[in-house]
C-alpha cells in the first residue's frame, strides 16, 4: 500500500451480473469421488458429500467457490439446514 495515495473509505460503485445458463451448469455440478465425509481432522473431505465446493452444510461454515485459478470465500447463511 502506498500511503501517498490513500485508499478511499467510501464505496463509489457496485456492479452485479447474472450467470449465463452454461456458467450455472458448469459451476453447479460436482462429482462425488470420496466415500469419506470428513478427513482425519474432522474437516469436510474434498470430493466427498461435505466438500466445501458444494456449498455450506450448516449456517456456520464457509462456502468455497472455485473460479478459474482463484478461490473465492464467501460467508453464506443457508435458509434451512441441509
Amino acid at each position: 500500500m502506498n500511503i501517498a495515495n490513500p485508499v478511499g473509505s467510501e464505496i463509489t460503485s457496485v456492479a452485479f451480473s447474472v450467470y449465463r445458463p452454461d456458467e450455472v451448469r458448469r459451476t453447479s455440478v460436482r462429482r462425488i469421488v470420496n466415500p469419506q465425509l470428513l478427513d482425519n481432522l474432522g474437516h469436510p473431505a474434498k470430493g466427498g458429500l461435505y466438500d466445501p465446493a458444494l456449498g455450506p452444510y450448516s449456517k456456520h461454515h464457509l462456502w468455497v467457490l472455485l473460479s478459474g485459478a482463484q478461490f473465492k470465500f464467501l460467508k453464506a447463511n443457508a435458509a434451512r439446514p441441509f
